[in-house]
């Protein structure tokens, strides 16, 4: 069944199909969209469908079974590899691939992954064959931040935008194909995929993803009722928390605003009961919500992650310091 592995994306079927049963692929394509919505699921079913006998991706004839194999010579994957970027040298191995006709269908695809990653001379390079390619030749550019893509090739390319999906989707197949049926686990699973399949299905039986959880919960109880003398070393702890976890920072932050967002509750919920003098006020957990949410966006705006993890954790730190002094006392379960 045609995209049958692609979750979601209505408008991306269509356009895909639609341009392999009017004989019209382009010759250039940019797969924009966040990463584990179906980017390359996608294209992998689009190439399965363009290369078929039938058009139909029927999953029977060479070029089908050879796609699901993932051994057709028609398809190459182009990647980083074990380096930061995809350089030149990539480009120009792709260049010296395309002039290979294909031998299984009329069409001969090539993927770049994470093609933001491309380097500028890279990008030349790829434009030099974007202007004459032969006329068998789809490249699909994968890419989650396509204004790093310089514009002459944006402007050679049929840029496809992929839609973060939504919760409903993820949650039926959270309960349908993962099996979870645990209301208030799959709620946290889609708060934390960010509208990613992907996303989410990793977190399922990451140990990654409970790990920093439990770190996250350790430190901010040490954070709470380390006496006073010791901020200092609970200071160091906070600043470890986030560089031993720079790979894993997006479940770092998930957890971190999950927990300051919880406290928010809890205080509005208590604060008819208790005296909210004896405990850092919810506006100091609402600074320190704020400042990780605003830091957040800056890491991913591709800030320096170590300069600005040091900042957020100085003003955390300060934060629970403030309320200390204000109290006038060493208070226990302060925060």
């Amino acid at each position: 069944m045609i995209f049958s592995n692609l979750i979601g994306q209505d408008n991306v079927k269509h356009i895909l199909s639609e341009a392999v049963q009017s004989g019209r692929v382009r010759q250039a394509y940019i797969f924009n969209g966040p990463e584990g919505v179906g980017r390359k699921t996608a294209a992998m079913d689009f190439i399965m469908m363009s290369t078929c006998d039938t058009q139909t991706a029927c999953g029977n004839c060479t070029s089908c079974i050879l796609c699901q194999n993932g051994t057709n010579p028609d398809v190459v994957t182009i990647n980083t590899g074990k380096k930061a970027s995809i350089g030149v040298d990539e480009i120009r191995a792709l260049e010296n691939m395309i002039i290979t006709a294909p031998e299984y269908s009329k069409y001969k695809f090539f993927i770049i992954e994470n093609s933001e990653l491309m380097t500028l001379q890279a990008q030349n390079a790829l434009l030099k064959t974007l202007e004459e390619p032969p006329a068998y030749a789809v490249i699909i550019m994968i890419c989650s931040n396509v204004s790093a893509l310089i514009d002459t090739i944006k402007s050679r390319s049929t840029q496809i935008d992929f839609a973060r999906n939504t919760r409903d989707e993820i949650k039926n197949v959270l309960f349908s194909k993962a099996g979870i049926t645990d209301e208030d686990r799959i709620e946290q699973i889609c708060d934390f995929s960010d509208g990613s399949i992907g996303r989410s299905l990793s977190a399922i039986n990451s140990e990654e993803y409970t790990k920093v959880r439990t770190q996250v919960k350790q430190l901010l109880d040490k954070l709470a009722n380390a006496p006073s003398d010791e901020d200092g070393r609970v200071y160091h702890l906070l600043q470890k928390l986030f560089n031993d976890n720079q790979e894993k920072k997006d479940i770092l932050f998930y957890f971190l605003m999950l927990e300051f967002r919880n406290l928010l509750v809890k205080i509005g919920v208590e604060s008819n009961k208790v005296d909210l003098y004896n405990k850092i006020s919810y506006y100091k957990v609402a600074h320190c919500l704020e400042y990780t949410e605003r830091t957040w966006k800056q890491i991913k705006q591709n800030v320096n992650y170590r300069l600005a993890t040091n900042s957020l954790a100085i003003k955390i730190y300060d934060e629970i310091r403030k309320a200390r002094t204000k109290n006038g006392q060493n208070n226990r379960n302060s925060f």
